[in-house]
């Protein structure tokens, strides 16, 4: 028996020896998956070689959830179904009720997926995104800054002591000076830091205009600046022009497309397209 309760003894205290020397197994987490839209322009081909540009367009908070239909309703997925065309691969990701673009890493996986299963050139990654998507764009741009060829929040913000890293990555910002839902200060802390770190970002302020600026995702003029630039920076000899005063706009895009009727287009924080109003907020 004395014996037993040895062997006994011995043997609790080896346990007690690797359970602190071992480390601990990490619990295991979920990998977040985000459900996307995708639009492939004519002529992609899955079979083929041809890698071709991505833009990624964060929506706003009111089409959050698990709907994928509840991004057309403004934005770029709006006017790709109602026939707009690119000469891009455009991917949607749609952000879970009740999170924004930051709570969790839901890009990493997202961003592997893409490259995994479609054709993409990976040094021609352009973000956008308005509201809480232009949060993200500003966010993720920071947090990724060698990933992304530019950059294009719309009525946005972020951290302007975090914005350094940017400073020479192309970069568009819009914003109403109207906005009542995200104010204008917001864009113009995040630029002027931009620029006293070094970097030459645009500025359009949209006179007149509230947060609802959907719409400039009309203007051609937007995709035909982003595709210029790779995420190889030596390369970007646009970037070199620099912007001494912002851009004033009066005016905004007139919907060329016949098939995008204007009850469609009415401003976002009154959308009663499903009986009920939606409120951009943060």
């Amino acid at each position: 028996m004395k014996s037993f309760i040895t062997v006994l003894l011995t043997l609790l205290s080896v346990f007690s020896i690797l359970k602190a020397v071992l480390p601990n197994k990490p619990k295991s987490e979920s990998t977040p998956h985000y459900k996307y839209l995708i639009y492939t322009p004519n002529g992609y081909n899955s079979a083929q070689k041809k890698n071709w540009p991505v833009i990624i367009y964060l929506h706003g908070k009111s089409a959050s959830g698990n709907n994928l239909n509840e991004l057309k309703r403004y934005g770029i997925p709006f006017f790709i179904e109602g026939g707009m065309e690119f000469s891009a691969i455009v991917v949607s990701p749609q952000c879970p009720n009740g999170k924004n673009w930051t709570t969790e890493n839901w890009f990493e996986p997202f961003y592997n997926e893409l490259v995994s299963k479609y054709n993409i050139d990976t040094t021609r990654i352009y973000l956008t995104g308005m509201s809480m998507g232009g949060f993200g764009t500003w966010a993720l741009g920071i947090k990724y800054p060698n990933r992304f060829a530019a950059l294009m929040p719309l009525c946005g913000g972020g951290k302007p002591h975090e914005v350094n890293v940017l400073r020479d990555v192309p970069v568009w910002v819009l914003h109403g000076d109207n906005d009542e839902v995200v104010p204008i200060k917001r864009s113009e802390e995040m630029v002027n830091a931009l620029r006293r770190g070094g970097g030459n970002p645009i500025f359009t302020v949209l006179k007149g205009k509230g947060h609802d600026i959907h719409r400039q995702y009309a203007d051609i003029s937007l995709y035909q600046w982003m595709m210029q630039y790779t995420n190889i920076r030596n390369s970007n000899t646009a970037s070199s022009k620099k912007y001494k005063t912002d851009t004033l706009v009066t005016s905004m895009p007139k919907l060329k497309n016949k098939n995008i009727s204007k009850k469609r287009a009415t401003p976002e924080q009154t959308d009663t397209l499903k009986g009920k109003e939606y409120m951009l907020v943060f």
